[in-house]
């Protein structure tokens, strides 16, 4: 697994990468890391969540496999919102299929507190 992490994904040995999180964190959190390999590990991966961002950002369809989008609850709920619909399948997502049907049930839902005002 070692192997695997260092080589497929981090490109880089966790020596190395924890040289870079040395460099980039406060003294207090490598102290702490110092004294708890658990820390440690965690700061390691705190920086792959960042590297794999940064691949994302740039394109770079070799390191696709490590592209990390980072989303939230908000696409849970999306998904909930689109179940049963031609959006359910992420392979039919589309980026104005979706803005189309964000605007159109926002629409909905204004024209409803709307008319709950008027009454």
């Amino acid at each position: 697994t070692r192997s695997q992490l260092q080589e497929k994904y981090f490109k880089r040995s966790f020596a190395e990468i924890y040289d870079i999180c040395k460099k980039f964190y406060p003294a207090y959190e490598i102290e702490k890391a110092e004294r708890n390999p658990k820390h440690k590990m965690s700061l390691v991966f705190k920086w792959y969540f960042g590297y794999t961002t940064q691949l994302a950002l740039t394109g770079d369809p070799e390191e696709r496999v490590n592209y990390q989008i980072h989303c939230g609850p908000s696409l849970g709920a999306f998904n909930q919102w689109v179940k049963g619909t031609d959006l359910e399948n992420w392979r039919q997502r589309n980026v104005d299929k979706m803005a189309d049907r964000i605007m159109a049930g926002t629409a909905e839902y204004l024209c409803h507190r709307y008319e709950a005002f008027l009454s």
